[in-house]
């Protein structure tokens, strides 16, 4: 597994098609698990995340992910830097979303952070 992170439109999704031999990169906001849980490369889990704020889901994405699609390579923002907003739905998102970054970074062989379109291994 594969973990490309940054912010939005930093170039996340260019660098993985410089990178990666991937055809079909998915967008997790517009499909299901189990759609997801079979694609090559998938963006957007940050946008599926904001649609469902259910922790056990979040969890239950991750650990699937982990389990059953070793290959795959998911881009996904980075949201926990700034300003701590005030909405409470607004935290709970910032939360899973970095929680699922970070389950998924842990599990990865390689973990690559994009800036200014400029990609940099971490991991």
């Amino acid at each position: 597994m594969k973990l490309y992170i940054g912010g939005c439109f930093q170039g996340k999704r260019e660098a993985v098609i410089k990178n990666e031999n991937i055809k079909n990169i998915i967008n997790a906001e517009n499909t299901d698990m189990e759609e997801m849980l079979s694609a090559e490369g998938i963006y957007g889990i940050d946008g599926f995340i904001r649609k469902n704020l259910d922790e056990s889901l979040v969890n239950e994405l991750a650990d699937r992910f982990i389990s059953e699609n070793k290959n795959v390579v998911i881009i996904n923002n980075e949201v926990g830097y700034g300003v701590v907003p005030i909405d409470k739905n607004e935290r709970l998102f910032r939360e899973l979303n970095g929680r699922f970054n970070i389950r998924i970074a842990q599990s990865s062989d390689e973990v690559y952070r994009v800036v200014s379109g400029i990609c940099t291994r971490i991991k």
